[in-house]
Formats: structure tokens, C-alpha cells, sequence
């Protein structure tokens, strides 16, 4: 033990008349560091750009029932649809025949235009 501390009083005792520069530059992170910050930065401002500009699709497809108070009344599509509009609000009386929302099929769609094609 005695001769560990005579290591560093040495080491110190011979340091004693140098001066230290302490306005040199001090490197806190490694080169290799900063790529990972600039590569972190830009897959957020990936993410970013892609929420201000992005777009999700969103499809459902359903079996549904419209329901009043005392009547049922199941509405069926045979064909996969996706409802663009809905045009009858919650509790609006509608008459036989009114449409209650704007529905679009691609496969009728593809039978409309083969259609007009052999017109």
C-alpha cells in the first residue's frame, strides 16, 4: 500500500512545474456516436414527414344492422362495398326507397365499364 501511494506522489512530484491546457478542445462523444444521432435524426424526420403527408387507407368490411326504437331492419350487400357516404343521420325518418348511404363496388364498377365496352 505504501508504495502504490509513493507511485502516484511521484508521478504528481514530477507533473508539478507543467501547466495544463485547459482551453484545448475536449471531445465528449466519438465519430461513430454522431452517425447514430444523425441516423436516429432522420428516421424521426421520416416519421415526422409522413404524418404531415402520409395517408392511411381504411376499409372495412361488415355484416350490419340499422336499428330504431321497435323496428329492425338488416341491411345486406352482397358484394364487398366500401360506403363512401352516409346520407341519413342518426334518427332522421327516411321513406321506402330513400337511400341512407352512397356505396361504391369495384367488381360492379368493373361490370358497368365491360358493359359500355360492348355497347
Amino acid at each position: 500500500m505504501l508504495s502504490t501511494r509513493r507511485l502516484f506522489r511521484d508521478e504528481a512530484f514530477a507533473r508539478r512545474g507543467q501547466r495544463e491546457p485547459i482551453d484545448g478542445l475536449l471531445r465528449v462523444t466519438a465519430p461513430h456516436e454522431w452517425m447514430i444521432l444523425v441516423g436516429a435524426g432522420v428516421v424521426l424526420l421520416g416519421v415526422f414527414a409522413w404524418a404531415l403527408f402520409g395517408r392511411l387507407e381504411q376499409n372495412l368490411t361488415a355484416e350490419g344492422m340499422l336499428v330504431y326504437p321497435g323496428d329492425r331492419y338488416a341491411i345486406v350487400s352482397q358484394d364487398r362495398v366500401r360506403v363512401m357516404a352516409v346520407l341519413a343521420g342518426e334518427g332522421d325518418p327516411v321513406e321506402a326507397g330513400q337511400p341512407i348511404a352512397r356505396m361504391r363496388s369495384i367488381e360492379l364498377e368493373r361490370q358497368v365499364l365491360a358493359a359500355r365496352a360492348l355497347a
